[in-house]
């Protein structure tokens, strides 16, 4: 059975929710609208660096070829995250024995698989971050805990409570 995230009151652009009677799937999307500005500033920056490195000839000094290396590996990261942050999802995927969460297809950190009669509890958290430019920000976590008291941050930097609810909702299902 498929379920939308409009039945849950959450946007399908962000959430979404596959399952049948063995398991079920939620994907988490990255993109947020607040990553057109990394890719402008990413298509800045990388065309700079093109241009700076077409400007070079074979006379001139290694100094020259070398100098803005970390310019450089800024922006292979900074490419990198960029489409990490557009083609990427967060799979969480519950069973009766397992849960995993996987970041797809680019690889990033993350990645877990637990057994869940290892699982204890599993709550949502709100964590606030004060930013000297734009305040406090908000973003909003899933955590577990094992029977042997262990404490594992699932799923971090979800953009509402809400979404995180309903993500722990789920997985309890499955321990009861």
């Amino acid at each position: 059975m498929n379920k939308s995230a409009d039945d849950i009151g959450l946007s399908k652009k962000l959430l979404n929710l596959r399952s049948d009677e063995s398991y079920k799937e939620i994907s988490l999307t990255w993109w947020r609208n607040k990553h057109i500005f990394l890719i402008a500033f990413m298509l800045i920056w990388d065309v700079f660096l093109v241009i700076y490195y077409l400007s070079i000839n074979e006379n001139d000094d290694i100094n020259k070829l070398l100098s803005p290396i970390l310019h450089v590996i800024f922006g292979v990261w900074l490419t990198y995250y960029v489409l990490m942050t557009w083609i990427n999802k967060t799979y969480v995927r519950i069973s009766k024995d397992v849960i995993s969460v996987k970041q797809k297809p680019i690889p990033w950190f993350g990645n877990c698989i637990l057994s869940m009669s290892e699982l204890k509890e599993v709550y949502s958290k709100e964590v606030v971050t004060d930013n000297v430019e734009f305040g406090k920000l908000y973003s909003y976590e899933v955590h577990v805990i094992t029977h042997s008291g262990q404490r594992t941050v699932l799923l971090k930097k979800l953009f509402s409570m809400n979404q995180a609810d309903f993500i722990v909702r789920e997985i309890s299902d499955y321990l009861k």
